[in-house]
């Protein structure tokens, strides 16, 4: 458990123990596989993280930069609350994230093609507007 961090205030000097922090090292992530988390789900889930045309949403949030697992939660004033908060967002994105992704149909891909070429133009059109409102600003400098 970790001491609630911030800003000072009145309860500043009193030290709450309330935070959860669930960690779990690279080695016991990998070892997870088979033994409580499904290999088909651990291997999608993988996949999925190291996929960089996935959404967001599918991939896994709690990741850190040495490939631990890690989840904190200080939402509430009790412990054990927080640590089953902890529990239930490391249970709920493994099952999000480990499901396979759903295809997506052509029709829709090029719906979204369509949409990113709309927003590119307005995007460009905005900057144009705006240059040439500036430039209209401008003293214009005669020379005789």
């Amino acid at each position: 458990m970790i001491p609630a961090l911030g800003a000072g205030g009145p309860g500043f000097n009193s030290l709450t123990e309330s935070k959860a922090v669930l960690r779990l090292s690279a080695k016991g992530w990998q070892n997870a596989r088979g033994t409580w988390v499904d290999p088909a789900t651990f291997d999608q889930l993988m996949a999925n993280y190291n996929d960089k045309s996935c959404p967001e949403s599918k991939r896994f949030p709690y990741f850190t930069n040495a490939g631990d697992v890690l989840i904190m939660s200080d939402s509430t004033r009790y412990r054990q609350k927080n640590v089953m908060e902890c529990l239930e967002k490391f249970v709920s994105a493994v099952q999000r994230c480990g499901e396979p992704r759903k295809e997506t149909d052509e029709a829709t891909l090029e719906r979204w093609e369509d949409l990113r070429k709309k927003e590119k133009e307005a995007r460009v059109q905005a900057k144009r507007k705006l240059r040439d409102k500036k430039n209209a600003r401008r003293k214009i400098k005669m020379e005789l």
